[in-house]
This record gives C-alpha cells, sequence and structure tokens, in this order.
C-alpha cells in the first residue's frame, strides 16, 4: 500500500534530521496503518506517540493508536560489562490522555495491546546531566572553570577570541576494562578472571569540540584516575572520525587522584614570566655551594631559559626539530640526554615554584616525584596534539537512562503460523509417508504395469508383484 502511496506521489521518505513534530503529513502514517515495524528511544519520564520506520536511505514516522510513557528503566551486567537483563516499567496512554494499563517488559517479554506488541528492544543515555571542570590547557593560569551540560545537547564554550561549540553524545556509569592483571585501583571494584583482570574504571563521557571553523574531534574523558604500571593517570581519548579508534592521553594524577598539582606545574611551564625565575633557580641548583653568582651561572640560566622556551612552544617535538637543525650529527646523543636532564631538573624547580605559590608543601626529591615530573613532561608534550584548547574533566552528574522499544503491528501473523505449520507437516509427511507411483499402458492383446518408489523395500517386492497379479487376473477374466 505505501509502494503505490510513494508512486502516486501521496507519500514520500523523509531524509532529513529533524524533530519529528516537523516531519510533514506526506512523510507520516497515520495510526490506521494495517502492518508496521518501527523503533523509538524514550527517556526515563518521557512519552512517545510515535516510532520510526526505516525505509531506504530514510524513515517515515508511524503515529500510534496509543502514547508509551516511560517510568523507569532497569539494567543488570555481567561481571564481564555485557549487559545481563534490561527491562522498562511502561504506562499506556490512549490519544484523550487517559490511563489504560501498566506493565514491565523485557527481553522476550513483549506487550501485546490491540494487537500492537510492544518490545524491549535496546538502551541508551537518555540525555544524562554532566557537571564539568574546564582547564584552559594554554593559558599561564592554573584556574578551572564549570561547565554544565547534556547528553544530546550542545553548549558554547569561548577560548581566547575563538568560541566553540561542545556537542555532548554519550555517558557511561560504568566502563570495564582489561588492565592486563594489575592490581585493583583506587575507587574502582576490581573482577578477576583466569587470564585477565576485569576492573570497573569509572563513569565516562563522550563530547565533541567544534571549533570555528565546522571542524569537530571528539572526546572520551574518564571521570575516575586509572591505575596503570602503578601510577594514577586522568584519561582522555580523542580521535578525529568516528571510524578511528580513540588515542588516550595521560594526565598524571596527584596523590589525592586530581589533576590540580599537573595542571599548577603546566601553568609555571607556559609562563614567560616565571620560566626565568626556574632557569634562575635550575642554575643555582646545578652549582656547587658557593660557586654561583659567576658566569657559569650566567651561561647556565641562560641555557636552561632556552630550552624552557623551545619545550613551552611544542613540548619535546620542538626541541628534537631543533637538536636536527642546529646540532651535528654525531653529537645528538649526547645533546639529548643533556636537554632532557635539564628539562627533568627545571620541571622540578617549576614544581616547587608551583607549590608554593599554592600554599602547598614542597614536593619530596624521590622517585615517585620523579616518575610525576616525567609523567607530567610527556602529558604537556602531548597536549600540542590534543587538538581541543581545553581540558574538560567530569566532576559530578545526574544519570537519566533510556529505553529502546521496538512496536509492530502484524495481522497477517496468525496465517504466517498457519503456513509453517504446514510446511512442518510437510517436512514429515516427506520422512514418513512412503510414496508410490503406477503406470499401465494398455496394448491390443497385453498390457504393461510399471512400478516405482523412491526406496526400493522388501514391501516394495511384495507389493509390485500383488499388484501386477491382480492385473493379470483382470486381463483373463476380459
Amino acid at each position: 500500500m505505501f509502494k503505490a502511496q510513494q508512486l502516486l506521489g501521496m507519500k514520500k521518505i523523509e531524509t532529513r534530521d529533524i524533530p519529528q513534530s516537523q516531519v510533514p503529513a506526506i512523510s507520516r502514517l497515520t495510526p490506521d496503518n494495517l502492518s508496521f515495524r518501527g523503533s523509538v528511544q524514550i527517556p526515563e519520564g518521557g512519552t512517545a506517540d510515535v516510532v520510526f520506520l526505516n525505509v531506504a536511505d530514510g524513515y517515515l514516522v508511524q503515529e500510534l493508536p496509543f502514547a508509551v510513557h516511560l517510568k523507569k528503566f532497569r539494567i543488570e551486567h555481567y561481571s564481564t560489562g555485557q549487559p545481563k537483563l534490561f527491562e522498562s516499567d511502561i504506562v499506556l496512554f490512549d490519544r484523550q490522555g487517559n490511563k489504560i494499563r501498566e506493565a514491565t517488559i523485557a527481553v522476550n517479554k513483549p506487550l501485546i495491546h490491540n494487537g500492537v506488541a510492544i518490545y524491549q528492544a535496546s538502551f541508551g543515555d537518555g540525555g544524562s546531566r554532566l557537571a564539568i571542570r574546564g582547564w584552559n590547557l594554554f593559558a599561564p593560569a592554573a584556574e578551572s572553570f564549570n561547565v554544565e551540560g547534556a547528553v544530546h545537547e550542545t553548549a558554547r564554550l569561548s577560548s581566547g577570541a575563538e568560541e566553540y561549540q561542545l556537542e555532548f553524545t554519550d555517558f557511561r556509569l560504568f566502563n570495564i576494562e582489561n588492565l592486563g592483571g594489575e592490581a585493583p585501583k583506587k575507587n574502582a571494584m576490581s573482577v578477576k578472571s583466569d587470564t585477565k583482570s576485569l576492573n570497573n574504571v569509572g563513569p565516562s563521557y563522550q563530547v565533541k569540540v567544534r571549533n570555528p571553523r565546522g571542524e569537530a574531534r571528539e572526546y572520551h574523558n574518564y571521570m575516575l584516575p586509572v591505575t596503570l604500571d602503578g601510577r594514577m593517570y586522568l584519561l582522555s581519548g580523542v580521535r578525529e572520525t568516528p571510524n578511528e579508534p580513540f588515542r588516550y592521553l595521560r594526565l598524571p594524577a596527584d596523590k589525592q587522584g586530581g589533576i590540580d598539582t599537573f595542571m599548577r606545574l603546566r601553568g609555571v611551564l607556559i609562563d614567560p614570566a616565571q620560566r626565568g625565575e626556574i632557569a634562575k633557580r635550575f642554575a643555582l641548583g646545578a652549582l656547587p655551594p658557593g660557586e654561583g653568582g659567576g658566569e657559569l651561572q650566567v651561561r647556565l640560566e641562560a641555557s636552561a631559559g632556552d630550552i624552557l622556551n623551545l619545550f613551552a612552544q611544542g613540548g619535546y617535538s620542538a626541541l628534537g626539530q631543533f637538536i636536527e637543525t642546529n646540532i651535528p650529527e654525531n653529537e645528538r646523543q649526547k645533546a639529548t640526554e643533556t636537554f632532557l636532564r635539564i628539562i627533568e631538573l627545571s620541571a622540578f624547580e617549576a614544581l616547587r615554584l608551583a607549590n608554593a605559590q599554592a600554599g602547598e608543601l614542597p614536593p619530596a626529591a624521590d622517585e615517585a616525584t620523579g616518575f610525576f615530573i616525567r609523567d607530567s613532561l610527556n602529558a604537556f608534550s602531548d597536549l600540542f596534539f590534543y587538538g581541543a584548547p581545553v581540558y574538560l574533566q567530569l566532576q559530578s552528574f545526574e544519570q537519566i537512562q533510556a529505553s529502546g522499544l521496538q512496536m509492530t503491528r502484524s495481522p497477517g501473523k496468525n496465517l504466517v503460523y498457519f503456513g509453517s505449520l504446514l510446511l512442518v507437516l510437510g517436512i514429515f509427511a516427506m520422512l514418513y509417508v512412503r510414496e508410490r507411483r503406477a503406470w499401465i499402458v494398455v496394448k491390443p492383446g497385453s498390457a504393461l504395469f510399471a512400478y516405482a518408489t523412491p526406496r526400493k523395500t522388501v514391501d516394495f517386492e511384495q507389493e509390485f508383484a500383488k499388484h501386477s497379479q491382480a492385473i493379470e487376473q483382470l486381463a483373463n477374466k476380459e
């Protein structure tokens, strides 16, 4: 029927991504439609009175004879993170808003009302609200700002003279990851199997950051720190297209599980006014006691300042380009080791300076601080390839789940069931009912008899002899 209406120009497939309320009547089907199969996703507390039918490269809006309200959605998981059970508490209302009935549907447990079957098909996020702490990655100050967002909605973000659009695409309450048999992590539950260490690393969300030119990168940010190689990091994945895997930036977490210490260190390293003080402290610390203030200190301070400036402008990549361009090949290995040593010692002085400005205790000169500084320098260098001027850290959330329902009306299903029954009976007939075929050719004075069966059995020989004798007796009588 729809194909006929389409050929006559009475119906048209909708291809635009627009709200269903704006879909024109030519792309809508009435509740009296005899047969349909469509889907809709309803957030908790939401109501839907239509489903969407996928047709060719577009869709149609099928209006329902009732409205479906989702009271509550529940989901249980296996230890691997795979869904174990999900079900929905729904309420049906007629077109006038009167309550019809309530029911709970689950996978393989549909609700059928007036010929329309409602199936539990899928689930997703229904617009969870997110409270986010933003960090400007290329500003000297280590101060943060707040951003409010919701999944499936957008927000505006200003960074310098440019304005970005944030498109929140997904939220997950927990993520089960295999971290290679490591010890359980802080703020995480560990579930161990024979060869894997499966850990719930906590909530995460995905957001697209679109620049003024319309270019977007997608980010996957975890809320809680993850322990890798015995050290804690906040992970932020980035990719340019949906077909690519995420590449993860590791931001080193401090003892409290936050990144405030790293951001303070980043702030003083990127501040030109403070790099001079860092270089001065490095030079004083590199000289033996009592030998400061001379020409050697000035040279060390100048060298450290130049290296810090290069690193602050492009990370390790900028240092590598400088070494390849300005240092002979046979001296590059030694120069690289010297530069790295200067950067690490200067970063320790930068951390002392940053902590003093924040009123924190100075860092201890131990192995843990050394690892933290190296991780911080690696993260600082990777920021130049991060693709966004800010890091958006999830602080809190209000989860809103959504249930994916499939609704069908199939008035001919009883005919299909009857036809299936006939097919089954036919199969049994083929297996257990023996087929016989007989031919008789009568000629003047004679008769030719032939008998056939798919399988030759003892009964067949007896039956053939019996029928042959009967035909011969009839012929003799005549």
